[in-house]
């Protein structure tokens, strides 16, 4: 698992990447707790999930999982372990419960 904090790009960068061919493996944009969320990797294993969550216009955190020996589909796998990550750091960030 990696957190980090992008303070000078929000998600538009990685939505322009993606339209240029990054992460063609897997792209979902959602949200959680109100902010917007793009789940994506450019790895074609599902054990890869990365979760960017936009801050502001201009930074997003972003979440990286690996989970070994997944062969579910990323929703009940890897992502779903990504998701739980994110939603306790964007929790931290936040000041929520």
């Amino acid at each position: 698992m990696t957190t980090f904090v992008e303070p000078q790009w929000g998600l538009a960068k990685l939505v322009t990447e993606h339209a240029q061919g990054a992460s063609p493996e897997y792209w979902k944009p959602d949200t959680m707790a109100g902010h917007p969320v793009i789940y994506y990797t450019g790895q074609g294993s599902p054990e890869f999930c990365n979760l960017a969550i936009g801050i502001t216009d201009t930074s997003y955190v972003g979440v990286n999982v690996l989970q070994y020996n997944v062969i579910s589909p990323r929703e009940q796998g890897s992502c779903k372990a990504t998701t739980a990550v994110a939603e306790q750091v964007l929790a931290t960030i936040t000041g929520r419960k």
